[in-house]
């Protein structure tokens, strides 16, 4: 981190009086009842009463003299890597925090360093203080290779700011102890400063009445939504100092089975772990391969008909059988074990013994019968929050469509050993739940042997009349019910065909405390093409999220703002991008409703695919269209026995290098993307060439990073609400 003035070591709003006497030059303290029109005065001149225009930029903003935080510009590691943002904040961020907020900074974590220790690093949590602001400087998508040295002017500054009152920024209280937001005042600032830019101010007021789909969808698995990119990177560094050198577990004996699938066979047994230790295989191939191999038996395992007993497999049954659920859809959704609406809730053990329970609205569906309840749409309680129930970060506006125009719903669920650690201690109790997990308690942490999954599905559209007529039998379908919480005149829950398009198998184990990540899409989902800028074009097929009768033009779409409006000139036809929003903004009301999508990470799948693919195909399994796109997973999990027993390594090796000691863990691949379920997680970056090209530039592990035991399972528990009927109480 950098110092800007000596003047600005100062320690927040109780010594500010004091410091007045000593050094008339401190910056001003910010008042603590400041408007979002105050506050932009304050940020750009210093002053809540100035007169900057509205929507115009200092040459010399007033935050520019604040604390750059995580580093400087001159570091390549904390400001390029950390700063190659999401469409969201559009291409480079950079963000400034406050002397009240640095300070706080400072100060957690010189506490961390004093905090006690377990086996494995403690990293508290932590609340700023009043008066804290943090601005965030989004800077558009530009093609100059020295976009960092001379980089443009923003185009959006995104504030947050602490209000002597706290307050409920999302707009809506759930009856547990906490409010989404965490007492921020979010505040979005259009800035009109290219004479050929878009005039964005009219979107701060929408974008102060939406802040759970903009701001506190991300923000909130992180500190109470005092998210700082790189402050939790930065706690773990100094906890993981302080590990001491003891066995937290026993691993799990060496050799067993056959690591690498030389010879494989459909089998219901779910697979505990990868046999081996990753870093004691020599050829990086062969743990890819191991951990490609682990990936396809739990697949199966996860597919294989279900017995009456929830999350087990009718081992006795053909893999092909056509009726009933599959393992994976019998685990428990996020709405079975929470209830954030009532805050008498508290669950019990029926839950999973039991049949799923369903929302009133499905009263006349069968019982225990399939709901999917969750879209990046406004399916909850919350109207505007979305969240991994969802597109992954893409908020309530992020949704997907097919060329059909039909939405994409998700679903997440668990397994028994997840959820009896919900039960444990109330943990899943609504006077117990805020986004970071429980109030009471310890840093959650799940138990090894938690799995996790999230399906997407999209609506099966088989009639002539169709756009793309789809092909029942290449899926594996169901008749569902699809929840409609936000719909006209109440809750609808309707009957629907769908078909499973994209699959994530997330599961923690002693070898992967940071999770193994297994994401598998069906093959016809979209085409393997990486936009590039005078690079070749995408092939022309018969793609589900892609229709080559709707070319994008490049040259357009790299310099496209995350919000511009279709009457400024935006291209629908751009890959990857959000265009299905709220109303008011992008591309609502087009006549071309459904999204262009394309695979930027190749297939991989360790030369697996085709093994597996021809063994489903010979049980007859629609399955054999599914592939799997690449397993990611932690590249020293677990510290060398003889630095530390095998303690958990919890923090990310800077610039995702492989530490020779062993001392922290690295992502193995370092990006991963499914297409259907984190479709807008790209940016522009430039080739060897200097021509712009769109990257995948997130994974599984790195955002799951920011969540609770790299779970986000308490968010979806407090943002996706689907009421059940008479839920107070210990089912």
């Amino acid at each position: 981190m950098r110092r800007n003035d000596d003047r600005f070591r100062w320690l927040g709003l109780a010594a500010a009086a004091a410091l007045v006497l000593a050094c008339p030059e401190i910056p001003p303290v910010p008042p603590l009842d400041m408007d979002r029109a105050q506050l932009f005065q304050f940020v750009t001149t210093g002053d809540a009463d100035g007169s900057q225009p509205a929507g115009k930029l200092p040459e010399d903003p007033f935050y520019a003299t604040w604390d750059v935080f995580p580093g400087p510009a001159s570091d390549p590691n904390d400001f390029v890597n950390l700063r190659l943002g999401l469409a969201t904040h559009g291409r480079w961020v950079t963000t400034y925090v406050n002397p009240i907020a640095f300070a706080h900074i400072e100060a957690y974590l010189k506490e961390v360093e004093t905090v006690p220790v377990g086996d494995v690093p403690v990293v508290p949590r932590t609340d700023f203080p009043a008066g804290s602001i943090i601005v965030k400087e989004n800077f558009g998508n530009d093609p100059r290779a020295d976009v960092v040295a001379q980089a443009p002017r923003p185009g959006v500054l995104t504030v947050i700011y602490k209000p002597l009152q706290g307050g409920c920024q999302s707009g809506h209280e759930f009856n547990g102890s906490d409010c989404l937001g965490g007492g921020w005042l979010w505040a979005f600032y259009g800035l009109d400063n290219r004479p050929e830019g878009p005039d964005l101010r009219p979107l701060d007021g929408f974008v102060a009445d939406n802040t759970g789909s903009f701001c506190v969808n991300c923000h909130s698995p992180a500190f109470k939504a005092d998210y700082l990119r790189g402050l939790l990177r930065r706690a773990r560094d100094v906890a993981f100092t302080r590990v001491p050198a003891t066995d937290p577990g026993v691993p799990p004996p060496d050799g067993v089975g056959d690591p690498f699938c030389a010879q494989v066979e459909l089998s219901p047994e779910l697979p505990a772990d990868v046999p081996l230790d990753p870093t004691g295989i020599a050829d990086p191939a062969q743990r890819q391969r191991m951990f490609d191999c682990f990936a396809w038996r739990a697949f199966v395992a996860l597919n294989w008909p279900a017995a009456a007993d929830r999350g087990e497999p009718d081992a006795g049954a053909p893999f092909n059988r056509p009726q009933g659920d599959r393992v994976w859809e019998t685990l428990t959704q996020t709405y079975e074990v929470f209830q954030p609406l009532d805050p008498d809730w508290t669950p019990g053990r029926g839950i999973w013994d039991e049949p799923r329970r369903l929302p009133p609205a499905c009263a006349d569906a069968e019982r225990g019968a399939a709901v999917l309840a969750l879209t990046s749409k406004s399916q909850s309680a919350f109207p505007d929050v979305g969240n991994e129930t969802g597109q992954a970060f893409a908020g309530s506006f992020g949704t997907l469509t097919d060329r059909n125009g039909n939405f994409v719903h998700y679903q997440v669920l668990f397994n028994e050993t997840e959820f009896d650690y919900f039960l444990a201690g109330g943990k899943a109790a609504t006077r117990n739940l805020t986004p970071v997990g429980p109030a009471d308690g310890p840093e959650a942490s799940l138990p090894d042997g938690s799995v996790e999954v999230k399906a997407a599905w999209k609506v099966l559209c088989t009639e002539d009349t169709c756009a793309q007529r789809d092909r029942a039998q290449d899926y594996y379908s169901r008749d569902v019910r699809i929840y409609d919480a936000g719909a006209e005149g109440g809750p609808t829950c309707e009957q629907e065909s769908v078909g499973l398009v994209g699959l994530h198998v997330a599961a923690k184990t002693f070898w992967a405390p940071q999770w193994i990540w297994a994401t598998f899409e069906h093959q016809r989902n979209a085409p393997t093409y990486q936009p590039v800028v005078g690079g070749p074009p995408p092939p022309e097929d018969d793609y589900v999220f892609y229709d080559p009768s709707c070319p994008p033009d490049l040259t357009r779409c790299f310099k496209q703002p995350f919000l511009l409006p279709k009457e400024a000139g935006a291209d629908p036809c751009c890959p990857n991008l959000e265009i299905n929003r709220a109303p008011g903004i992008g591309f609502t009301g087009l006549d071309r409703p459904n999204n262009q999508l394309t695979r930027i990470d190749p297939i991989d799948g360790s030369g697996l695919n085709a093994t597996f693919q021809g063994l489903l195909a010979a049980a007859g399994s629609p399955f054999q269209s599914y592939v799997l796109v690449n397993t990611q997973w932690p590249f020293n999990g677990r510290r060398p026995a003889s630095a530390g027993e095998h303690a958990v390594n919890t923090r990310q090796c800077a610039g995702n290098e492989v530490a020779a000691d062993g001392t922290c863990f690295t992502r193995v691949p370092a990006d991963l993307r499914n297409t259907v379920i984190e479709s807008y997680m790209t940016t522009w970056d430039n080739d060897a060439a200097g021509r712009p090209q769109q990257i995948s530039n997130r994974s599984c592990l790195s955002c799951h990073a920011s969540g609770t035991g790299f779970s986000y399972v308490f968010e979806d528990a407090v943002e996706q609400i689907v009421p059940l009927a008479a839920s107070s109480g210990s089912p």
